[in-house]
């Protein structure tokens, strides 16, 4: 390992973001993230989630046509603005999914996870379909033998969910990206992640670290969401979680130069990655510049570390 190469990026570092070196050793964070990392097809629900900030719904039993139940409930719900609310929330949380109903059936098994692990709080609020009559029931309460009117048991229950203000701050900010694209790059062989010190805690943070004198336009100073090194090479990392254009990683891409830039001057044969990790960046040209995975339609984490493995050599 390049001991000269990390000690002269180190000797630019600054400070890191406090609230976010707390969040990322928090516990109840990293298990999120775990979990998102066997099921990395729930970060469509979490898009969406970001821009449409409404409880999660959980449907079971788990086996379920979602493209059969959508117009069935839509029907019997329409006569009451609050059933159709419940019933809007839990077809518009999968927005942003492709037309799969096994995708759909493995995002609400996560779902329900996520609540049995307490990432998600629990309302006491359930809604309770019989397909026989095509009855729809709301309750804040239920009992192990609920039976419709018509005697027959309900087909369906629905809960509502909430995301613990902890991951959803982290959802907001984009933060949550980051730490999985922390995990990520953990997964690459011989990368050496480059991470920080807090002053006066026995605590390392690797995500938004500030540098010194690598700034763009009117800022001397550049953050960095991840930096790792391999050999002679930088990878640099920028997290968006948007559908990200040109002018959102314009400022990244100036500022991973200028860092490459500084440190050339004590490493003739340094070579630089930069790595754009994207909710959905199909609207960033590829280019020789820089790289871009988008996780908007990741179905498995190892498709994505293999990815970045072939980049960084």
């Amino acid at each position: 390992m390049n001991e000269t190469l990390i000690d002269a990026i180190k000797s630019l570092q600054l400070r890191i973001d406090a609230s976010k070196a707390n969040l990322e050793n928090d516990k109840k964070i990293q298990g999120f993230i775990e979990l998102l990392m066997e099921n990395p097809e729930a970060w469509a629900v979490l898009y969406n989630w970001k821009n449409h900030p409404k409880p999660l719904v959980i449907v079971e039993p788990g086996d379920f046509d979602f493209f059969k139940l959508k117009p069935d409930l839509l029907s019997v719900a329409s006569a009451s603005h609050y059933l159709r609310d419940y019933v809007y929330s839990f077809f518009e949380q999968y927005s942003e999914v492709t037309l799969d109903n096994e995708k759909i059936k493995r995002i609400n098994d996560f779902i329900k996870q996520a609540r049995a692990k307490n990432f998600l709080d629990s309302k006491n609020e359930f809604l309770l379909y019989c397909s026989q009559c095509r009855k729809v029931v709301l309750t804040n309460k239920l009992e192990e033998d609920d039976k419709c009117t018509c005697g027959m048991s309900y087909d369906f229950k629905f809960s509502l969910t909430s995301i613990s203000p902890s991951i959803s701050q982290e959802i907001i900010s984009g933060h949550l990206l980051e730490l999985y694209a922390l995990r990520i790059a953990r997964s690459i062989e011989d990368l050496k992640l480059i991470g920080m010190e807090i002053q006066g805690e026995e605590k390392v943070v690797y995500t938004s670290i500030q540098y010194s004198d690598i700034g763009v336009g009117d800022k001397s100073n550049g953050e960095l969401d991840l930096l790792g090194v391999k050999n002679d090479t930088i990878a640099a990392f920028e997290c968006k979680f948007n559908e990200t254009t040109y002018s959102d990683i314009k400022d990244f891409l100036g500022i991973a130069d200028n860092l490459y830039y500084r440190i050339r001057e004590k490493k003739p044969n340094l070579k630089l990655i930069k790595i754009i990790i994207s909710y959905d960046g199909s609207k960033l040209t590829p280019s020789n510049n820089f790289f871009v995975m988008s996780i908007k339609n990741l179905i498995s984490i190892n498709t994505a570390i293999k990815e970045i493995k072939t980049l960084i050599h």
